[in-house]
């Protein structure tokens, strides 16, 4: 089954928000057919996205200098081989698609499209 699409509204092509709250809080006075309005297709953010190669050799650095403050030249985390550092990658990607819930966040599918009121969209 095919997710229904999502979209969101602006009045600049800058901040989007879903139809209701674009008329209701937005909109600086009540919309005529003819004004223009941008549309964007959008997707749910993935919590996963800041997740790479460089954040676990980043997490891998922060470790080994916090074991330093107990072992002297301590770099045991971050001499672990490629395929040790790819495992926790996909450890800490698994553990953020079920614990981070960005549901109130969501990406631009595309680019904006440019409309104008109608009779229907005012009803």
């Amino acid at each position: 089954m095919t997710p229904e699409k999502q979209y969101r509204y602006s009045q600049n092509e800058e901040d989007f928000y879903e139809w209701q709250e674009l008329l209701e809080q937005y909109w600086p006075n009540d919309p005529v057919i003819g004004d223009t309005y941008w549309e964007v297709e959008v997707k749910p953010s993935d919590p996963t996205v800041g997740i790479n190669q460089f954040t676990v050799q980043k997490l891998l650095e922060n470790l080994d200098e916090t074991a330093g403050e107990f072992f002297e030249y301590f770099e045991s985390y971050r001499s672990v081989p490629e395929e040790a550092q790819t495992e926790l990658g996909e450890l800490l990607k698994a553990w953020a698609t079920k614990h981070v819930n960005l549901a109130h966040y969501w990406e631009h599918v595309g680019e904006p499209v440019e409309k104008k009121f109608t009779k229907e969209d005012l009803e």
